[in-house]
C-alpha cells in the first residue's frame, strides 16, 4: 500500500460507506476524497507547494483528518501539534518547523502566537466563527488533481518530548508511512468491516498513523472521539458496534474497572491494542476474564510507530511480556557499546524496519544518536526469554510517561528555574496507580527564608506548559543532592519519592533539609 493511494481501494469498492464518524455526523470515503482535494486546491491557491509545512493545531476533529489528507495529496508536510500545548510550545513548534500556514481549532485560538515575521506567513485558518480567516474559505476551490511523489519525500513531522527538553520533530517519509500501514494491517488484523474507536490523540502517531490512516487504507470505519470517562467510551462502543480500539495503560485500567462493576458486555469488540506504557497483569487478566480475549501488548515509539515487538493478535500471548519481534523487523538487545548481550541478560532494544522515521527535523546530532551504528535505539531495556519473547525492564531515558504522554524533566525544570524565587530544581517521575507516572519537583529557593509557595510554582508552570506536565508534588529543599560527579542525584530523589509514597523498602534515603514537603 502506497500512501499516495490511501483511499483508492475504498473508493473503488464502497465509495459511499462511512469512513469517518464524529459525534452525530459521518463522511463517506467519496466525501473525504472530495473535501481533501478541494482543501488541497485551496492551499495551492495560497501558494503552498510540495515540501511546505502545514501545522494542524486541533483536538481530534474532522478538520484534522481533512488537512492531513490534503497535505498528502499535494505533497506538503503535515505538522500536527499537541492540542495541550500552551502558547510557548505552539510558538516553538511553528518556528522550528517553519510552518507556512496553520489550521487551528476555535477553542485553541488564545494559544496562537502573534503573527510575527517567520511565523505562519500564509496565515491562520480557524474552524468556527472567530476573527481569524475561516477554515471553510480553504474549501472554496477546485479539486486538486493528485500528483505522484517519490517514497523518499517527507510527509509528516510529529513532535515528541525528548530527554534534552525541547520537543523533537520526528520526520516520516511517504515510504515510512506506507510501511506503517502495511505492517499495522498485518499485525493487528485490520479488516474492511471493522469499526474502530479512535480515542488516542491524533496529534500523535498512535491515533493518526496506526489507527486513522491504517483504517482508511483498508476501507474500515473510524469513530473519532477524545479521551473520555469509561461510561462515555462504552456508550460509543455500543452505539457504533465497535470492533477494535486502542487504550493507554491508565485508560485501560479505568475501563476494565468500570466494565467489571457495571457488567458491561461488548459482543462486537475483538481487538484492543494496549499501548502507551506498561500494563498491570491484574488489569490484563480482568480484561480477558470479562471480554474473552487479551489486550494486545507491544512496544512502539513515534520514531517507529509499528509495534515491532508485539504479542500476536491472533496467536499465543504471554501476558505481561512485550511479545515477539514482528516479521520483517530486525531486533537486537545490546549493551552500552552496541554489542549483543548474553542470553538472559538485560539490554537496550535496537531495531531496523522500513517504518522507521527519516530522523529529526533540523536536528542532525539527535538523528545520529537515534540511529547509532545504523540501528534505531529505543531507549528501553528488556530481556529475552527462552521462547524469544521480550520482557520490559525499564527506561534507559529519563522520560516520565503520564497516561501515555511523555514529559521531559528538563523542560519542566527550565520553567521552574525561570521563577524569580527558584535557584535550582530537579523533576523526577513518581509511580502512580492510574496515571503510570507523575512529575514530582524538588526545588531549591534562592532564599530559604522566603521560598515560593506551592501554588505560586504550580500556577507559574501551568501558565507555560500543558497541564499534565505540572508537578503533582513539590518539595522545597535547602539544597539539591548531588552525585559523586557533581550532577543532580536523580536516582536518590527517585528513591526518596518512592519511599515517601510507601514502596515498602527497608533501605532509608535522606535528602537535604526539607523546608516544605507537600
Amino acid at each position: 500500500m502506497k500512501i499516495d493511494r490511501l483511499l483508492d481501494d475504498a473508493l473503488g469498492q464502497f465509495p459511499e460507506k462511512p469512513a469517518l464518524i464524529y459525534r452525530d455526523r459521518s463522511w463517506s470515503f467519496s466525501s473525504l476524497d472530495d473535501i481533501s482535494r478541494r482543501l488541497a486546491g485551496g492551499l495551492v491557491n495560497l501558494g503552498i507547494r510540495p515540501g511546505d509545512r502545514i501545522a494542524i493545531f486541533t483536538p481530534n476533529c474532522p478538520e484534522l483528518l481533512f488537512t492531513y489528507l490534503a497535505c498528502l495529496k499535494l505533497g506538503a508536510i503535515a505538522v500536527p501539534l499537541n492540542y495541550r500545548y500552551q502558547l510557548p510550545g505552539v510558538r516553538f513548534a511553528l518556528e522550528h518547523s517553519q510552518a507556512s500556514l496553520v489550521v487551528a481549532h476555535e477553542d485553541l485560538v488564545d494559544r496562537l502566537p502573534p503573527r510575527l515575521p517567520g511565523i505562519a506567513p500564509k496565515g491562520y485558518y480557524v474552524t468556527g466563527d472567530t476573527s481569524y480567516p475561516s477554515f471553510l474559505e480553504l474549501l472554496a476551490a477546485r479539486p486538486f488533481e493528485r500528483t505522484a511523489f517519490e517514497a523518499s519525500e517527507p510527509a509528516i513531522i510529529l513532535y515528541t518530548s525528548g530527554s534534552t527538553g525541547s520537543p523533537k520533530g520526528v520526520l516520516h517519509s511517504r515510504g515510512s508511512l506506507s510501511a506503517v500501514i502495511e505492517a499495522t494491517v498485518q499485525l493487528e488484523d485490520v479488516k474492511p468491516d471493522d469499526v474502530s474507536l479512535v480515542r488516542s490523540p491524533c496529534c500523535h502517531a498512535a491515533g493518526l498513523l496506526t489507527q486513522l490512516t491504517t483504517e482508511l487504507s483498508v476501507g474500515a470505519t473510524s469513530v473519532l472521539a477524545m479521551r473520555s470517562p469509561p461510561q462515555e467510551t462504552v456508550e460509543l462502543m455500543r452505539r457504533h458496534r465497535v470492533t477494535r480500539t486502542r487504550m493507554a495503560a491508565a485508560d485501560l485500567t479505568d475501563f476494565v474497572r468500570y466494565a467489571t462493576e457495571h457488567a458491561v458486555r461488548l459482543p462486537y469488540l475483538r481487538v484492543c491494542m494496549a499501548g502507551g506504557d506498561t500494563h498491570s497483569i491484574e488489569t490484563l487478566r480482568h480484561f480477558e476474564e470479562h471480554f474473552g480475549f487479551l489486550p494486545t501488548q507491544g512496544i512502539a515509539m513515534t520514531e517507529l510507530p509499528v509495534p515491532c515487538v508485539c504479542n500476536p493478535v491472533n496467536g499465543p500471548q504471554k501476558i505481561g511480556s512485550l511479545g515477539l519481534p514482528l516479521p520483517g523487523a530486525e531486533v537486537r538487545l545490546v549493551d552500552d557499546h552496541d554489542q549483543d548481550i548474553a542470553p538472559g541478560s538485560v539490554g537496550e532494544i535496537v531495531l531496523r524496519h522500513p517504518a522507521m522515521c527519516v530522523g529529526y527535523w533540523r536536528n542532525p546530532d539527535a538523528t545520529d544518536e537515534l540511529f547509532s551504528h545504523g540501528w534505531l535505539h529505543m531507549g528501553d531495556l528488556a530481556r529475552e526469554d527462552e521462547e524469544g519473547y521480550l520482557w520490559f525492564v525499564g527506561r534507559k531515558k529519563l522520560i516520565i510517561v503520564r497516561r501515555g504522554s511523555n514529559i521531559a524533566p528538563i523542560e519542566v525544570e527550565q520553567v521552574l528555574n525561570a521563577h524569580p524565587k527558584v535557584y535550582d530544581s530537579v523533576v523526577v517521575g513518581a509511580p502512580h496507580p492510574s496515571e503510570g507516572q507523575c512529575p514530582v519537583a524538588y526545588v531549591a529557593p534562592h532564599d530559604p527564608l522566603d521560598p515560593p509557595t506551592e501554588d505560586e510554582l504550580r500556577d507559574f508552570v501551568g501558565e507555560r506548559l500543558a497541564a499534565y506536565k505540572v508537578p503533582v508534588l513539590i518539595f522545597l529543599l535547602t539544597d539539591l543532592p548531588k552525585s559523586g560527579t557533581g550532577k543532580h542525584d536523580r536516582r536518590l530523589l527517585t528513591r526518596h519519592i518512592a519511599q515517601v509514597l510507601g514502596d515498602g523498602s527497608d533501605s532509608r534515603v535522606s535528602v537535604p533539609d526539607i523546608i516544605i514537603g507537600v
